[in-house]
């Protein structure tokens, strides 16, 4: 890296500078829209550097770019800033309504903010690469530029194709993000290197391909299934001591497997080396996948874990990812137990859900997705004789603990739910969709239906099995 590989581009217009979907914050944005999103996941950390922005002004930290042939500008280093500067200069723009009177009130207490900025720009993504590791030291509250834990560190390292020391679950975690899996900054990625072995990762559903990537030996809704479960499990401080020895961590993945109906593997034969290519390794991992119906050919679970007590859950979650499906349930049945006789208003629900494609009725399939949730909330209550509670997403909560405790909702599934539930500012919840379908300063976001689709439907199965 040498200084003479940047130059600085005056007088940016700040409309004119784009956020980075792939950013180490951001991880895998579906657009410029969902990259503010992500960023005000930390609300009040954000807030922090609005009003140091605002009082203050720029810090005299460069902000990297790297230039677009069309003159615009994609942030490398500072999306925190450059969506702080954003929303200041037009607070009606958050995709969050409730921040809009506290942006707003910053914005009018002070003028120090500026609408265009200079960038320090380079085509050198070599240059870039180093100079953005170098920096994230001191946080301030969130004011400062705020520090990378290891797994940021990792992502941006993979997203910029370098190695990285815990490649792997890193690997892992970013399959996982850019399929809706909410992980956190702090999840413990350092500490899971040991469990995420080749051999753990078959039997989890991943092949290692010829360019050392991951790939699926099991079908998408299965493998999305058990990573909601590991990355929920470990996120919410799972120590890394219970899946230390090959046994514990056998007995583990034994447990995320029945989760999602499989059976525990034979031991598979392995090759010796993570990076080896399939050559060596078994094209046919030894697991078993589930069994697909004779009609519809969609997935479904064995015999023997279909007659065993717990949860029921299908094997409903669509194959296609959230960001590339036009319809909520994909083209496969979503597996909702209603009956056929009494429930004309619901069944009607999943027929016009099933018939909608999201990218030319996104509000009807949001609203229709809504309704679907809150008729079989409420269907739920009424049978077990639930109180009602002051909100919707209450409702649900209140629900799902009842579920656990009867056996409708295994543990990872129940603290999914309720993480929806909770008005925590993260992208995915409740509560933004019923701000979706009630304001018209919320963008219908076909990605969003589809991600709490994945996440919520084990909670509407439940709710009439």
């Amino acid at each position: 890296m040498a200084r003479s590989d940047f130059r600085v581009v005056a007088n940016v217009a700040v409309e004119d500078i784009l956020l980075d979907v792939q950013n180490a914050r951001i991880r895998a944005g579906a657009d410029q829209n969902d990259c503010i999103r992500r960023i005000l996941r930390k609300r009040e950390q954000f807030l922090a550097i609005c009003e140091s922005i605002a009082q203050d002004g720029l810090t005299t930290m460069p902000i990297l770019a790297s230039p677009n042939n069309d003159g615009t500008y994609i942030v490398k280093d500072g999306n925190r800033r450059i969506t702080a500067l954003k929303l200041l200069n037009k607070p009606e723009t958050c995709p969050e309504p409730e921040l809009v009177q506290r942006i707003s009130k910053i914005a009018a207490a002070h003028k120090n903010f500026p609408s265009h900025v200079d960038l320090t720009v380079t085509d050198n993504d070599e240059a870039m690469i180093r100079e953005v590791l170098s920096r994230h030291q001191g946080e301030m509250g969130g004011a400062g530029q705020m520090g990378w834990s290891a797994y940021l560190r990792t992502l941006y390292l993979l997203n910029h194709g370098h190695t990285a020391e815990y490649k792997r679950p890193g690997q892992y975690a970013l399959w996982a993000e850019g399929r809706g899996i909410f992980v956190d900054d702090d999840f413990p990625i350092s500490t899971l290197q040991r469990f995420f072995t080749l051999e753990n990762l078959q039997m989890l559903g991943f092949d290692i391909d010829t360019n050392d990537e991951l790939k699926l030996n099991l079908p998408q809704a299965t493998v999305q299934q058990m990573t909601t479960k590991v990355v929920g499990d470990f996120g919410r401080g799972k120590s890394v001591n219970e899946v230390f020895t090959p046994e514990q961590a056998r007995q583990y993945i034994d447990e995320v497997r029945s989760l999602a109906g499989l059976p525990p593997p034979a031991p598979p034969a392995l090759a010796t080396s993570p990076s080896s290519s399939p050559s060596s390794t078994p094209s046919t991992p030894a697991v078993s996948a589930p069994a697909t119906s004779g009609s519809g050919g969609s997935t479904s679970r064995p015999t023997a874990a279909a007659t065993t007590s717990g949860p029921t859950r299908a094997a409903a979650t669509p194959a296609t990812s959230a960001a590339d499906r036009k319809k909520v349930f994909g083209t496969r049945s979503p597996g909702i137990a209603i009956p056929t006789t009494g429930h004309p208003k619901e069944q009607t629900l999943i027929a016009e859900l099933r018939a909608l494609d999201l990218s030319k009725f996104p509000l009807a399939a949001t609203m229709l997705t809504r309704a679907l949730i809150e008729v079989s909330d409420h269907h739920y209550r009424k049978k077990n004789r639930l109180p009602e509670e002051k909100s919707l997403a209450k409702n649900i909560k209140k629900s799902a603990q009842h579920m656990l405790s009867n056996g409708k909702l295994t543990e990872s599934e129940e603290d999914m739910v309720k993480r929806l539930c909770n008005p925590s500012g993260a992208m995915i919840e409740i509560e933004t969709l019923q701000k979706m379908v009630h304001r018209s300063t919320h963008n219908l976001d076909r990605q969003f239906v589809n991600t709490l689709w994945d996440n919520i439907g084990c909670f509407v199965r439940a709710c009439w099995a």
